[in-house]
């Protein structure tokens, strides 16, 4: 029996949106490391995540289980506009919401025990923006929320 869904939900999304994105937006499992600091590119990072479960019927072992995963969409460039890099964050966003309302149930890359019910995009929790010597980054904070019973 599974713990959690987590690692599974991280595969499939892995798998479906690096399928999705363009050849320019990276898709990585976990927050890049430091060294990356200075690198110009995009990417959809999936981040960390919370899990609360509550078990379905007395006496069984299933579960349901809210998963809610930040996402972040990171984009660097060397430029000085920054409305440029910010709305490019929101199209590779866009990517993210139109792959979960194309395949709610992750069914296409769910590899994992139990069943998703569904997965949705459930919105930007926090947009950020900086600056250094012409150079411009948007980091977006997004989550998706998958409901499972496990």
């Amino acid at each position: 029996m599974a713990v959690s869904c987590i690692p599974e939900v991280k595969q499939a999304l892995l798998t479906g949106l690096a399928a999705d994105a363009d050849a320019t937006t990276l898709v990585e499992w976990g927050v890049p490391h430091e060294a990356w600091e200075g690198v110009q590119g995009e990417w959809i990072v999936l981040g960390d995540a919370t899990a609360p479960q509550e078990p379905r019927a007395l006496g069984q072992l299933k579960r349901d289980e809210t998963v809610d995963l930040e996402v972040y969409v990171d984009v660097r460039r060397a430029t000085t506009d920054q409305e440029a890099v910010t709305r490019r964050a929101f199209v590779i966003a866009g990517v993210i919401e139109d792959h979960l309302r194309a395949d709610p149930s992750l069914a296409a890359n769910y590899a994992g025990g139990g069943q998703i019910v569904d997965a949705q995009f459930a919105g930007v929790r926090r947009e950020a923006s900086s600056a250094a010597d012409r150079q411009r980054r948007s980091v977006l904070t997004c989550t998706v929320r998958v409901r499972a019973r496990i």
